[in-house]
């Protein structure tokens, strides 16, 4: 579950920068479009998978942690610029690659360290989210329209969890709350406020898009991620 929400997240930060192209002037046209989102959705998984089998053969052969280290940061730090020159996605060539590896024997001992480095990225990346609310205008009109971005925001997702898993919940064994719990819980947090922050001064709204996504994800952490429990059935004593 965790790989699925990682992969669409990579294909979301696709489709977010097809988009900022095309806000910033960039790309016109719904065929070449069309056109360089298959290609980097495509060709970041084809990378990806590639590297990932080249990872994973050698940790199959040489189980050694150190090397395990060495192949998982190799992966996490040289995709991207890789994927950067060829034109294609390197946040799903890194995914990709993350979902063929993570896996292995060494798997277990390799999650440890890669936990510390995602907390202390986070802390960095929330530093600076501290330092940049201090110059988001937070005027009376993008209050509102943040209030408006929530229930729009969730909205879209219970459509597209309900279009998705909805017809196959019977077939899933789904639980009664199953979409409600699947809405809910799409917590949204650093990857939307990174996205957010990379919108340049070409884009005359950035500060705004900026202000409505730190409402949406302020929410999301603290309204929707303390009260998600709540929506989860009771569980029942083993007999």
């Amino acid at each position: 579950m965790a790989g699925e929400s990682l992969f669409n997240d990579a294909v979301g930060v696709v489709v977010f920068f097809a988009l900022y192209r095309i806000a910033a002037g960039r790309a016109v046209g719904a065929a070449p479009i069309a056109l360089a989102f298959a290609r980097e959705v495509a060709g970041g998984a084809a990378l990806g998978f590639a590297a990932g089998w080249l990872g994973r053969r050698l940790l199959t052969r040489y189980c050694r942690a150190p090397l395990g280290m060495a192949v998982t940061l190799a992966l996490a730090a040289g995709l991207n610029p890789l994927a950067e020159r060829l034109a294609i996605s390197g946040y799903l060539a890194v995914i990709v690659a993350g979902l063929m590896v993570g896996n292995v024997r060494l798997a277990d001992r390799l999650r440890h360290n890669w936990e510390i480095v995602d907390e202390a990225l986070n802390v960095v990346l929330f530093t600076m989210v501290g330092f940049e609310v201090l110059v988001v205008p937070f005027s009376a009109p993008v209050l509102a329209a943040g209030l408006l971005s929530i229930p729009v925001v969730l909205l879209s997702r219970l459509v597209v969890i309900t279009g998705t898993v909805g017809p196959f919940a019977r077939r899933l064994s789904l639980p009664p709350r199953a979409i409600a719990v699947l809405t809910w819980g799409g917590l949204r947090g650093g990857l939307a406020i990174a996205l957010a922050l990379s919108v340049g001064a070409e884009v005359a709204a950035a500060p705004t898009l900026l202000a409505l996504t730190y409402l949406v994800v302020i929410f999301s952490i603290v309204v929707q991620g303390l009260s998600f429990k709540r929506l989860l059935p009771p569980s029942t004593p083993p007999a």
